[in-house]
C-alpha cells in the first residue's frame, strides 16, 4: 500500500474523534477533510440515535426555544455545539425567521497581534455550512424549512459531547450546592468531583470545572 492509499484509509477511519484531541489535530486536517467520509459519517451516526431526535424538512415547533431545545439535543447526540444565528422580525417586532447553526460556523478574523500571542487559542470554527433554519409564516408555528446535516470537521465522540459550551449550564440546584460548599470552605476541585459523583459522572453534570470557577467568580 502506497503512502496516499494509507493516509486515505486513516482519514476515513477516524472521523469521530474525542473532543479534547481536536486541539492536537491542524487547521487544514479539520477544515478540508473529504466531504464523502463525513456525510457517511452523518448517515451513520444517525443509525445509532432516537428517529424522534432527527430532525427533517417540514417538523414544526410552538415557539423558537423549543426549536431551539430540539436542535440542541440532537447536536448532543450527534458531537457538536450550536448558537443561534441571524433572524428576522416583522414590523411589529415579531420573530418570523431563526437560523441555528453548528458553533464551528464561520471562520476567525485576522489578529495583527497574532505574532507577539505567546499562547495562542485553538482554532474553532472551520466555517461549517451545518443549519437548521424555522420560519412562522404559513401556520404560526416555527416549520423547518432548510436544513444542513453535513459538518466539514470532526464530531465529538458521545461521552465528549457536553465540553461543548452549548450544552453546558449550571442549574439553579447546582448553583445552590456551589454556594453551599463555598460559604463552608470546601475546595472547588472537591465540590466538583463530589456532584459528578452524585449524578453518574461529569457528561451527566452538565458544566465543567472551568464553569464553576466563572460561577464563583461572578459571586
Amino acid at each position: 500500500m502506497d503512502a496516499k492509499a494509507s493516509m486515505e484509509t486513516e482519514v476515513s477511519s477516524c472521523r469521530r474523534l474525542d473532543f479534547d484531541k481536536v486541539d492536537q489535530i491542524t487547521n487544514d486536517e479539520v477544515s478540508t477533510p473529504p466531504v464523502l467520509n463525513v456525510i457517511k459519517d452523518i448517515n451513520k451516526i444517525h443509525t445509532l440515535i432516537s428517529f424522534e431526535l432527527i430532525p427533517k424538512m417540514g417538523m414544526e415547533f410552538e415557539s423558537e426555544e423549543d426549536a431551539y431545545n430540539f436542535y440542541l439535543a440532537y447536536a448532543k447526540e450527534v458531537g457538536f455545539g450550536i448558537k443561534r444565528s441571524s433572524f428576522y422580525k416583522d414590523s411589529n417586532g415579531k420573530l418570523m425567521d431563526r437560523v441555528f447553526c453548528c458553533s464551528a460556523e464561520g471562520k476567525r478574523g485576522k489578529d495583527k497581534r497574532d505574532l507577539n500571542v505567546r499562547a495562542p487559542r485553538p482554532e474553532t470554527r472551520f466555517n461549517c455550512s451545518a443549519k437548521m433554519k424555522v420560519n412562522s409564516r404559513q401556520t404560526g408555528k416555527f416549520r423547518i424549512c432548510q436544513l444542513i446535516i453535513e459538518h466539514n470537521h470532526y464530531l465529538s465522540s458521545s461521552n465528549k459531547s457536553h465540553l461543548h459550551r452549548s450544552h453546558r449550564k449550571i442549574n439553579s440546584i447546582h448553583a445552590a450546592e456551589i454556594d453551599m460548599a463555598y460559604r463552608v470552605g470546601i475546595a472547588p476541585k472537591v465540590s466538583h468531583e463530589l456532584m459528578a459523583l452524585q449524578v453518574g459522572g461529569w457528561e451527566n453534570l452538565g458544566f465543567i470545572p472551568k464553569d464553576y470557577r466563572n460561577y464563583l467568580r461572578s459571586k
